[in-house]
């Protein structure tokens, strides 16, 4: 005996069985209680142990002698103020800015050591007692780094290459 089932027949009994393990398949859904606690409520831990309130169970004992650590005065200063007098303007020494280059290269030619350096757009050359900018003097030039006096402090820093 031969059994034949039409083919919409057949993709309504698949669709049917697919849908059918889908539900039975998932899971029970999970409830969760949103209730805040009862002021009056006793939990039980374990079977024929005493009742604990859990509310004055974590709660932190009062020390008796307790001083606050921190010093409060009524007159407020702000954190910026400094001890000096104020009358007094207190004068600020000026920093000297990274210099502006970034090393390309050097060449030693006969004893005269020059280097390569670029302002961002421009590449040039300098040699010791160079002024750059009119800002920047070339210093010494040693086999590791290379040294720029910023003219309007007369300090140095230094670019470093290998």
């Amino acid at each position: 005996m031969n059994l034949v089932i039409s083919k919409p027949l057949m993709i309504t009994l698949v669709f049917t069985s697919v849908l059918t393990s889908i539900v039975l398949l998932k899971p029970a859904p999970l409830t969760i209680n949103t209730d805040p606690p009862r002021k009056n409520k006793r939990t039980y831990i374990g079977h024929d142990i005493a009742a604990v309130k859990i509310e004055k169970m974590w709660l932190r004992k009062p020390i008796a002698n307790w001083t606050n650590p921190i010093k409060t005065s009524k007159k407020k200063t702000p954190p910026f103020a400094s001890s000096q007098n104020p009358s007094t303007p207190s004068i600020l020494k000026p920093i000297t800015p990274a210099p502006p280059f970034k090393y390309l290269g050097k060449m030693d030619d006969h004893g005269k050591v020059s280097i390569f350096l670029s302002d961002g757009e421009n590449p040039f050359s300098a040699s010791k007692g160079d002024t750059i900018d009119s800002t920047w003097e070339v210093g010494d030039i040693t086999s590791s780094h290379v040294e720029l006096i910023y003219l309007p402090l007369g300090e140095s820093k230094q670019i470093f290459f290998n």
